[in-house]
């Protein structure tokens, strides 16, 4: 299996993210979107921005808790069913042990 190739982004860029907040960086690119919308009539804007952010979130607090749902709903402060069920809604695919363990051991 191939490594994903990692994404290049120039130092001097990167320093710059990093010291920004997560809320500036969120803030940055929602007003870029709104921005391209234009005139476009949006009813749904908050659904449409959570239906992208939030499976990655849960993504990340999977790949955290190295999969374990109960530790990442914790970290989520969410009910693990809760997260089970937006586990099935975002059609988020779980790592079994197995295969997780190879990709941490070639990493």
């Amino acid at each position: 299996m191939m490594k994903p190739e990692k994404e290049f982004i120039d130092p001097i860029v990167e320093k710059y993210i990093e010291k920004q907040s997560l809320k500036n960086l969120v803030r940055h690119k929602l007003q870029k979107y709104v921005d391209r919308l234009q005139s476009h009539s949006v009813t749904n804007f908050y659904h449409v921005v959570m239906d992208q952010v939030e499976p990655l979130i849960i993504e990340l607090a999977l790949k955290k808790s190295e999969y374990n749902q109960l530790n990442a709903a914790h970290m989520l402060g969410i009910n693990r069913n809760t997260l089970k069920k937006k586990i099935e809604f975002y059609h988020i695919k779980i790592e079994n042990k197995k295969t997780l363990m190879k990709k941490l051991e070639s990493q």
